[in-house]
Order: structure tokens, then sequence, then C-alpha cells
């Protein structure tokens, strides 16, 4: 080894150093909310949309053997049809984003199910924990729970 490739080698070894440093750490804001809107966009067929996203905390921690981490987060979230969302704030604490669209001229058995009729244009301001699992491929989202929910029609 000549004395010009010692500093590239240092210097790859140094770029691999900080890139594993990061590997293991805290996930950042844009993480959580990237999985959060891929997650509401999925269960909502597009019909509810993230309008913002902050995180607040978070940390890591084991749960039932399992490593998780914990982020703490407001956000709102904006429904872009009128649509009865079929989640139950006051019998469900752990989100989810299915909607039901009205069907006109026909018994609608959503009546008779739990939700929340929305209209389109209602923002819903949340604060929540988003649950990640560590797998093999990197941190997944597992559950979002609710703290508070605040409806603004």
């Amino acid at each position: 080894m000549n004395a010009k490739s010692i500093p590239n080698s240092l210097a790859a070894l140094c770029l691999l150093a900080l890139l594993l440093a990061g590997c293991g750490g805290p996930l950042r804001a844009a993480e959580g909310q990237t999985a959060l809107a891929n997650l509401i966009a999925s269960q909502s067929g597009g019909n509810i949309e993230l309008r913002s996203f902050t995180k607040t905390d978070g940390q890591k921690a084991n749960m039932l053997g399992e490593q998780v981490y914990i982020m703490h987060f407001q956000g709102e979230i904006v429904f872009k049809q009128t649509c009865k969302w079929m989640y139950a704030p006051n019998l469900e604490d752990n989100m989810h984003f299915q909607i039901s669209m009205p069907q006109r001229g026909t018994l609608d058995f959503n009546n008779f199910s739990p939700g929340v009729n929305m209209n389109a244009g209602t923002v819903v301001q949340i604060t929540g924990q988003l649950i990640f699992e560590k797998r093999e491929s990197g941190w997944s989202l597992a559950t979002v729970e609710r703290q508070t929910l605040s409806v603004r029609q």
C-alpha cells in the first residue's frame, strides 16, 4: 500500500462507519411521516390524506422480546370525499383508516356499523404514537396508537 492510498482507504472506512452508526439509531421524522402517509393512502384508497406531521419524541424499547421504536407525533389528516370513517374512536385505541363510500338508492348497512360520518374537507388533528418493529429489512410500522383526536368541520 502506498502513501496516496492510505487517505483514500481511511476516508472510505470513516464513511462506512458513519453509515453503519445510523443503521440502528432513532428513526427520523421523515421516516415516520412517510410510513404513516403510505398506511393512510393504502387503507383509505387515497380518500384520506396526511396534511401535516411532526415528530414530538421517540424512544427505542423492547416489547415482549421484540425490538421496537416508539415515535410520538402530532399531525392532521383531511378527508378528500364525504365518507364513513370505519374507525370508532370511543371503542378503539389503535387507529386505522378504512372508509366506506355512501351508497345511493340501496340500504346502506354501514349506517349500522361503528364509525364516523365525515364530510369532504373535514380535518382531524391527531396526537399519538407510531410503533415500529425491527425486521431484517429495517424498521416496519406495526401500529398507530391514538392519544387525542379533534375534528374540525
